[in-house]
């Protein structure tokens, strides 16, 4: 068997409308991305009972700890996945474009599908919500994007047809060559439909006889985890921005020429011990503590004005406009704002590295205090996409 490669993978993503259940009508969206590393990790413990004997004892199961991210490059496109990581959005029509604001709210939950397309075999994330979102503006190239994320569980589509009963999750099925696995979700369509199963024992085989402990019965329709649980992606298009982009860019509402680089960052402080008993080793939830939008400012140390805000902890805002063609709002003419209202710089004095130019590094803390936009940060996109 060929070695699966990179270049083939595949995700999607969409959003929960319960957290950790199977979307009735999955309809997922490809993502773009240059790296990931969304797994799920089960540790093993080791008991340290005494006996008569210096070897150890078989380990039992740790927690299901789903977690990672994945990279990618800003691009005007990234909308759903951006109010994955702020919470709140407003869409709107503005002929010809449309307009989606993105601002701090209650965060929701979503889930992936990571696809070894050329295996193939296919492995669902449910319940995942977006712990933290980094972005790195600067004056070359594409402009870098981290995601990360926590999730419920792991798991595999089987897919039935020729159904005569109902299966129920919580339930096992059982395959007829001896495969079972824990249902956790009932796609039904009909006569046919998909089970999202974990625990899985075996491989289940197409054709085979499929019952659960209930009325559940069907019949195997293909491998476990060998089909996409959506077999045509929307595909919302990829014009990352790069840094000759950059059309606007303000400090305190005015124009700044000197600054080399912003690092943003988006901390929603995710609670991922909420195991229970009885709950298999599933996060029962994961919810969102108080969110931190942080980062540095880089510039060209020209005066003494950035260091003097820092000093005297006056408050400042930051906006960086994005924009692609004319910015107009249509397909390949799109703008991305990011505008940070609120924020004060942390003193921290410059010094000098060597005979080169010297850089003024300011790290800051955003917050909400007065802002109009009642929020600590907010995005803005102007895109071809009617809904996020």
């Amino acid at each position: 068997m060929a070695q699966a490669k990179g270049t083939k993978a595949q995700i999607g993503y969409m959003v929960e409308s319960t957290f950790g259940s199977m979307p009735a009508s999955p309809a997922l969206k490809l993502l773009y991305f240059l790296s990931e590393s969304v797994s799920e990790k089960m540790n093993l413990i080791t008991s340290q009972v005494i006996r008569d004997n210096r070897n150890p004892t078989l380990p039992v199961r740790g927690n299901r700890d789903v977690s990672g991210g994945f990279r990618t490059e800003l691009a005007p496109q990234l909308g759903t996945l951006l109010y994955f990581a702020l919470g709140a959005k407003q869409s709107t029509s503005v002929s010809p474009y449309y307009e989606h604001v993105l601002k701090v709210g209650d965060l929701p939950s979503f889930m992936l599908e990571k696809g070894f397309t050329d295996l193939p075999r296919y492995l669902l994330y449910l319940g995942c919500k977006m712990n933290r979102l980094t972005i790195s503006c600067k004056p070359e190239g594409f402009q870098d994007v981290n995601f990360e994320l926590l999730g419920a569980y792991e798991g595999q589509a089987l897919y039935y047809d020729t159904q005569t009963g109902n299966f129920t999750a919580g339930l096992t099925v059982t395959g007829a060559g001896g495969s079972t696995g824990l249902i956790k979700g009932d796609n039904d369509s009909s006569d046919q439909g998909f089970l999202t199963l974990i625990n899985p024992t075996g491989d289940f085989v197409a054709e085979e006889a499929l019952t659960d402990s209930s009325t559940g019965a069907a019949v195997v329709a293909s491998t476990l985890g060998y089909a996409p649980i959506d077999a045509s992606y929307t595909d919302p298009g990829h014009t990352p921005f790069d840094g000759f982009q950059v059309a606007v860019i303000q400090e305190g509402g005015s124009d700044i020429a000197c600054l080399t680089a912003v690092d943003l960052s988006i901390e929603n402080n995710l609670d991922g011990g909420n195991f229970v008993l009885g709950g298999g080793g599933i996060r029962r939830s994961i919810p969102e503590g108080k969110v931190r939008v942080s980062g540095q400012i880089t510039a060209l140390f020209e005066s003494m004005a950035l260091y003097t805000k820092a000093l005297q902890k006056t408050e400042t805002s930051l906006k960086l406009t994005y924009r692609n063609g004319t910015g107009a709002g249509t397909a390949g003419n799109e703008e991305m704002e990011i505008y940070v209202p609120e924020l004060v710089i942390s003193k921290d004095t410059p010094i000098v590295e060597g005979p080169q130019g010297i850089l003024y590094r300011g790290p800051f803390e955003a917050y909400y205090n007065d802002g109009a936009d009642a929020s600590s940060i907010k995005i803005t996109i102007k895109n071809a996409e009617s809904a996020l």
